[in-house]
């Protein structure tokens, strides 16, 4: 038995210590797999030759050798002595160089696309371009990757093989799919393959290799003054086949980790991961990719990067970019920026009423300090920076970009200039050029244009305006919160918004922009409004969907890296007060909430969902469900995974009708099959829904499930109050669904029981039980598993008769008997009865009367006798 082995596990960290031994029992370890996708094991120790031994790579799901307890038995030997030169490309003595090798396995030992095992290590050149890896795992390939310095004081690199060369040696080797070679190539720096047999203990290797790229960065101030100690930045690396990255000399490598290497050098840091610039600004960076696009990032005290001009507001980048020579040294000369601590601003540009005015141009021109208010600063752009401007959107906002501190003061207040015509019929209204002072950070007012009523003696001329940074009130205007509710609904506006809000005394978080998109009540039918009315039985609500800040929130306008939380601001339309904001929270791993409205299908259910990311072991993302006119609390959470989750929404249709909806649920990045089911307590199969029932107003269905064997969502039933349990016993047939909003189409998911079959029948019987008639009957089969039924009753030119269609699955079928009319969309399809029906017998799909009350349109689904 071997007592100092370490049994490595595929996707784990060498650090973490999975496996532990068994106490009184040498040589005997156990741990615990949480991931299935983690079959391929190694067990590895320190051999007494010196060399580190390997068993062979083990599936754990069907393992070579088990002892009479059923363990795992694993059997050590020696790995690969890989040893190697660079050739003679680099000039001897080789000054300093270092190799890097990757060795990725799967099944047979071939390079999988991902999930295999890994080992990486790291080896020294000596200077006659030699070097040794003591101990590598034998029988899968070895990927290396080289970087040196020639007695020449030049850079090499190993070279990277043409994505044909990789493709044959896959090929020849049986080593892996094609798929593999994209990813790499893409890359930076990518490896040459060598094979490693089984049992071939020595193995002799030479790696080709060509002269690296070189650029001298020279940094200098705005007044082009050379900046020394400043620090260049590339950050070149080598992706291995396998989906493994590898940092050049700053491999934490599996060996070292182990305990085998304790050597760091400095050198990739000084001639390209961190660059110091000399007294001349110069940064001399070496061992570059070879004709490769390479970014890079400057630093130095006091000063900034330029920000990428292709980069967002939101999402700004500062870095440059170039493309490397074999063998040549570029040269770039960056100018730096003065550093300026700056916030983005967000200033709303209304008119008297409130109403959002486009097309205005806004612009910084003087700033304010707080030690001298009255003291203002003509702009400069040395002192400064760019002068912030921009122009009013569709929604009278406009985003500035401003210092929130210059020269170690702190900036208060600003004034703009404010110019642009202002459709205003009959007669426009020109703003020229008008300055006014505004807060340096948001305090509620908003930028008001008052339109002169006085007409000018000229016929052509403009109206006159005047300027002021101030709320509505407090201009006296009189207009109550209805009709600026009323105004909002017309012309969304950030400012008339606010002022709600105020009229509310709300005040925990501030709108910042609206979120048009977030409203799927109307973006699938052109574009979108982010106000929208919705009616709820008796009552109406207006939902306002933006991007808000909390009150105490340590950012402006967004937070770094990040998006402002979403939310949903409800009103209530007969007095324009607020009765509730859902959304606005952030999740406890500190992500923000997303929010988007949306309907399930049913007349009057309307819901604003709300999501975040957060860690619920082993959820990754939690999902709340609040339905309008019931605002007060969410009617459902659920904890499953992002973009994994769908739900029917009807209002794409024009209007609603549908007796049920439903939320469904899947993994990431993972399309399963619809007729995949999942698994419930009790282990009874089911669909991957809950469904909303509209008469019960609740959610059905179980409140954990499993697919696969891998959780696949969990409801929160202590916060689910609109949440109702329905338990399903394994033998049992599952009918769920009803009338969706679509012309006359009725939808119901059906499962079958494993080993069962069970049949469909579509009859027409008497309307009078007691009349003497012979019902007419259509039947077909459904085997075990998930289906999908539609029924289709479509009017016809016969004022009579409708004609009918049954799909199962993708299967059409028609009975073969005629339909009198049914009033389908007044009609409940299965009275009294809740949407998910489960029975050990059958169940009812649909009981419909004729208009004439002589007939009878049922559907059911009947199990078969065992």
């Amino acid at each position: 038995p071997v007592t100092n082995a370490q049994p490595l596990l595929a996707g784990g960290w060498l650090q973490s210590a999975e496996f532990q031994q068994v106490e009184g029992r040498a040589g005997h370890y156990v741990g615990e797999i949480a991931d299935a996708k983690r079959r391929w094991l190694r067990v590895t120790s320190p051999g007494l030759d010196g060399r580190r031994w390997f068993s062979d790579l083990i599936d754990i799901d069907a393992p070579q050798e088990n002892d009479a307890a059923g363990a795992i038995v694993a059997r050590l030997h020696p790995g690969v002595r890989l040893s190697g030169r660079l050739d003679d490309a680099i000039p001897r003595p080789i000054r300093i160089g270092r190799v890097e090798l990757c060795v990725v396995e799967g099944a047979n030992q071939t390079i999988p696309l991902q999930d295999g095992w890994k080992w990486v290590d790291s080896a020294q050149v000596r200077a006659d371009g030699s070097f040794e890896f003591p101990s590598v795992p034998a029988g899968g390939h070895a990927q290396l990757f080289a970087l040196a310095e020639g007695s020449d004081g030049k850079g090499y690199h190993s070279i990277c093989p043409p994505a044909e060369e990789l493709r044959d040696y896959l090929a020849a080797h049986d080593a892996g799919e094609t798929d593999l070679i994209v990813p790499a190539v893409q890359r930076d720096f990518w490896p040459q393959l060598f094979p490693l047999p089984e049992n071939a203990y020595d193995r002799s290797i030479i790696l080709p290799c060509t002269p690296a790229g070189a650029v001298d960065v020279q940094v200098v101030d705005p007044q082009g003054q050379p900046l020394a100690g400043a620090t260049v930045q590339f950050n070149p690396n080598c992706f291995c086949l396998g989906n493994r990255v590898i940092l050049p000399c700053h491999e934490m490598s599996s060996a070292r980790l182990l305990g085998d290497l304790t050597e760091e050098t400095k050198w990739a840091r000084e001639t390209f991961y961190e660059v110091r610039s000399d007294e001349k600004g110069v940064a001399h960076v070496r061992n570059l990719p070879a004709k490769r696009q390479q970014s890079y990032q400057v630093e130095a005290p006091g000063y900034v990067l330029p920000s990428d001009p292709t980069s967002s507001p939101d999402f700004e980048t500062r870095y440059a970019v170039l493309t490397t020579e074999s063998g040549q040294v570029l040269r770039r000369t960056v100018t730096m920026e003065r550093y300026i601590a700056t916030a983005p601003r967000d200033l709303a540009v209304v008119d008297a009423e409130g109403r959002p005015l486009p097309n205005l141009e806004v612009t910084v021109a003087e700033l304010a300090y707080a030690d001298a208010p009255d003291d203002w600063q003509m702009w400069s752009v040395q002192r400064f920076g760019t002068q912030p401007a921009g122009t009013s959107d569709a929604t009278g906002q406009v985003r500035l970009k401003v210092p929130t501190e210059a020269e170690g003061r702190r900036v208060t207040s600003f004034r703009v200039i404010v110019a642009g015509r202002i459709t205003n019929p009959p007669r426009d209204a020109y703003a020229q050029r008008q300055r006014l002072a505004v807060a340096a950070e948001d305090d509620g007012r908003s930028i008001v244009v008052q339109i002169s009523d006085e007409l000018p003696a000229e016929p052509n001329a403009f109206l006159a305006v005047n300027l002021a940074y101030a709320r509505l009130d407090e201009l006296g205007a009189e207009a109550t919160s209805l009709r600026q509710l009323q105004q909002l609904e017309k012309t969304p506006s950030i400012a008339l918004l606010k002022q709600l809000l105020a009229a509310s005394d709300f005040h925990s978080h501030a709108p910042l922009e609206f979120r048009a998109e977030r409203n799927l009540l109307e973006a699938f039918n052109g574009p979108a409004s982010p106000v929208a009315r919705v009616s709820i039985g008796d009552a109406e609500r207006v939902v306002v969907l933006c991007r808000v800040r909390p009150h105490d929130a340590d950012w402006a306008v967004k937070p770094p890296l990040r998006f402002a939380p979403e939310a949903a601001f409800v009103f209530d339309p007969a007095d324009g007060s607020l009765i509730k904001m859902i959304g606005g929270w952030q999740s406890e791993r500190g992500d923000y909430c997303s929010v988007m409205l949306t309907d399930l299908g049913v007349p009057g259910d309307y819901f604003v969902e709300t999501s975040a990311f957060d860690d619920l072991a082993p959820f990754e993302y939690l999902q709340k469900w609040t339905r309008l006119g019931h605002e007060e609390s969410p009617a459902l959470v659920v904890h499953g995974y992002a973009n994994a989750s769908s739900w029917s929404a009807d209002a794409h249709e024009g209007s609603l009708s549908a007796e049920f909806g439903f939320t469904g649920y899947s993994f990431n990045s993972r399309n399963l099959d619809d007729k995949l089911p999942g698994q419930v307590a009790g282990g009874a199969a089911a669909p991957r829904k809950l469904y909303w029932d509209g008469r019960l107003k609740r959610f059905l269905g179980a409140s954990q499930m499993t697919c696969e064997g891998k959780p696949l969502y969990r409801v929160i039933t202590d916060e689910s109050p609109a949440f109702q349990e329905v338990a399903i016993d394994p033998n049992e047939l599952i009918v769920a669904g009803g009338r969706r909003s679509f012309e006359q189409w009725l939808l119901w998911d059906v499962l079958v029981p494993e080993g069962r079959t069970a049949t469909l029948t579509l009859e027409l019987s008497p309307g009078d039980p007691e009349a003497e008639q012979l019902a007419a009957t259509a039947q077909w089969k459904l085997t075990a598993g998930v289906h999908m039924l539609q029924l289709h009753l479509d009017p016809t030119d016969d004022a009579d008769f409708m004609d009918a269609e049954v799909r199962i699955d993708d299967q059409r079928l028609r009975p073969e008997f005629k339909i009198p009319i049914i009033d389908v969309a007044s009609l409940s399809s299965a009275p009294g009865l809740p949407v998910l029906r489960h029975s050990p017998d059958d169940a009812l799909l649909v009981a419909f009367p004729a208009e004439d009350g002589d007939a009878q349109l049922v559907g059911r689904v009947i199990l078969d006798k065992p």
